[in-house]
């Protein structure tokens, strides 16, 4: 199957900020059972989108905004193709998941 997927995040401020400091996990993982085609990512203010992997293979995307501000909008497009059957659903939880389930 081949999905589309947008999100679009929006921080605004009553009064003006005058720095942000964003990161952000938006990029679909490559794994066995999907694969990310396309990956476009949009920030205002506009700037300097920088990356890194985290250790569990992660792209997170960081920027920051450093002029008077009261409004921060984040916009990613993906596009993924998943496969007809999942090969690892009964998979080990990650150390994050496990901090959420309890």
């Amino acid at each position: 199957m081949k999905l589309r997927i947008e999100h679009t995040t929006s921080f605004s401020y009553n009064e003006p900020i005058s720095e942000a400091y964003t990161e952000l996990r938006l990029h679909p993982l490559d794994t066995t059972t999907q694969r990310c085609l396309s990956f476009k990512l949009t920030t205002e203010p506009r700037g300097e989108v920088m990356e890194y992997n985290d250790r569990f293979g992660n792209l997170i995307h960081h920027f920051d905004a450093l002029e008077s501000h009261d409004l921060v909008v984040v916009r990613s497009a993906s596009e993924v193709v998943t496969g007809d059957t999942f090969a690892d659903d009964q998979r080990e939880l990650s150390p994050l998941m496990l901090v959420r389930a309890k």
